[in-house]
């Protein structure tokens, strides 16, 4: 299996890629949510349930299903990629004298 990117899975660019996601989702958010106050100020007897926020609640539960998919994938793919870049692809039948094939 080739690693995604050239990069082993617990390579440190991976903290950088997340600060990264992790800004631009920050930027777009609340660069958003201040455009969209500018230009459509919700009703203030609405409270805090308005169009705007809404909007905001749903573009958060997006991103952290997106980054909790993103985390699963990562950890299902760990064992055995970590392994076969190390140590070669896993043989069809496990073999009984060493612990690298299980």
């Amino acid at each position: 299996m080739k690693a995604p990117l050239g990069l082993r899975v617990s390579h440190p660019a991976h903290l950088v890629i997340g600060l990264t996601l992790w800004s631009v989702w920050f930027v777009a958010v609340y660069g958003g949510l201040s455009v969209a106050c500018a230009l459509a100020p919700p009703d203030p007897d609405q409270g805090s349930l308005n169009p705007v926020n809404l909007g905001l609640g749903l573009l958060t539960v997006l991103t952290t299903a997106g980054l909790i998919y993103l985390a699963f994938a990562c950890w299902r793919l760990a064992p055995t990629a970590e392994r076969e870049w190390t140590t070669g692809p896993r043989p069809a039948q496990p073999c009984t004298w060493c612990s690298t094939c299980y």
